[in-house]
């Protein structure tokens, strides 16, 4: 009944994709002939040796010696890349792992180890030779997470038995302390932007939005829900990297710019406009209608909230455009430089919790999927604050 069960499940196999049999001390052989050689190996079940022979077809196929501890990581650092990574990760993630591979892997002390060999000690002196280099605690994170990713793929492909990860101290995270604006100071940035147009992107970017979800915002994002007017947020403006040769051949450029998804699932989110949002809102859309009508074009609920004049009506800002536009605010408020339009959601989660917001709501509204990373990385408090918190001592 066993044997019937295994043939349904592998089927006979065609020349050249090896063959699994039982030798006479009870063992199963898995057997496959590679560039004129023919290579086994050995397990105590038909089962096993099946799962044994498709391993070995898979190394096979990505050219991996199947010498056992042959393998070198930075064999099966290409291979997860290639396989594993490139059909399922977003463009800039990719972007990041072939980074990862070839500035700080292939010609490190591990790149060219036999993985049977490298053990955790092998990894902690990886990650202290990064930490050598005076990369960021959250760089070397990034880059040890992608090695575990790897190791983890090996284990399950059954080309090392453990993950050597496991235990490896890694650097702590410092905290940014970029600058942290008071609501005055936030209200001043809006006052000094004399176009409308960016006048209400910073009262949006108030109420917690990312650059690229602001820029992909349309007017047909502007909804009811409940009788709460809100800004559904399903999408985001991105610069994405272009892997395709003949693409990137024919554009001329190694990026291109497109609307597409959010960041994560926790992103997709409904955020409530406040009153001083909404006015702003009800400004802009009273403009585009105006300069529409004036060029002849009708207008559209798919125009871009904040758009540029185009040729048939407004499209969306370039992040550069937008950044830089931002900048000029931050100078003209008197605001250091560092404030960027991503500290504002930092403002806009300090500032809620402070005056007592739930971290699970403004997490929601950021679009965390934790209130763990709202707290540790987006909520700081003033020297005034949290002056203001010790007095509650004296009550």
């Amino acid at each position: 009944m066993a044997n019937k069960r295994l043939k349904k499940k592998y089927g006979r196999r065609r020349n050249g994709e090896g063959s699994v049999s039982e030798r006479k001390d009870g063992m199963f052989q898995a057997s496959l002939m590679i560039k004129g050689k023919r290579k086994f190996e050995y397990a105590p079940t038909k089962n096993e040796a099946y799962e044994r022979l498709e391993v070995m077809r898979e190394k096979a196929s990505h050219g991996i010696s199947l010498t056992g501890g042959d393998v070198t990581l930075n064999e099966i650092v290409d291979c997860y890349i290639e396989r594993y990574a490139k059909p399922y990760v977003r463009p800039a993630t990719l972007k990041n792992y072939n980074g990862y591979a070839e500035n700080y892997i292939t010609n490190s002390s591990i790149g060219k180890m036999k993985v049977s060999r490298i053990a955790a000690d092998d990894l902690q002196d990886f990650v202290n030779a990064l930490v050598d280099k005076g990369l960021s605690g959250k760089t070397i994170r990034n880059i040890f997470a992608f090695v575990d990713s790897v190791f983890a793929q090996a284990v399950r492909n059954r080309l090392v038995s453990f993950n050597p990860c496991e235990g490896v101290r890694l650097p702590k995270i410092k905290a940014n302390e970029r600058p942290l604006i008071s609501e005055e100071e936030y209200s001043r940035l809006i006052e000094v932007a004399e176009d409308q147009t960016m006048r209400t992107a910073i009262a949006i970017l108030g109420l917690g939005l990312r650059i690229g979800e602001l820029l992909a915002l349309q007017w047909t994002d502007l909804i009811d829900v409940d009788d709460i007017p809100v800004l559904s947020i399903t999408k985001a403006l991105k610069r994405k990297y272009l892997f395709d040769a003949t693409a990137e051949k024919k554009s001329g450029r190694k990026t291109e710019i497109a609307v597409s998804e959010t960041k994560t699932d926790s992103s997709i989110r409904q955020v409530p406009i406040i009153s001083r949002v909404l006015t702003e809102l009800d400004k802009l859309k009273a403009a585009q209608l105006r300069i529409a009508g004036e060029l002849g074009v009708q207008f559209s609920d798919d125009f871009f909230i904040i758009g540029t004049l185009r040729d048939k009506g407004f499209g969306y800002i370039t992040p550069d455009k937008f950044r830089a536009d931002f900048s000029n605010c931050v100078k003209k408020a008197g605001l250091p430089k560092e404030v960027t339009p991503h500290a504002l959601r930092r403002y806009t989660s300090s500032t809620l919790i402070r005056h007592g917001a739930s971290p699970v709501a403004v997490a929601k509204l950021l679009g965390h999927s934790s209130s763990a990373t709202t707290l540790t990385y987006y909520s700081r408090e003033s020297l005034k604050g949290t002056l203001e918190a010790v007095k509650l001592l004296e009550n």
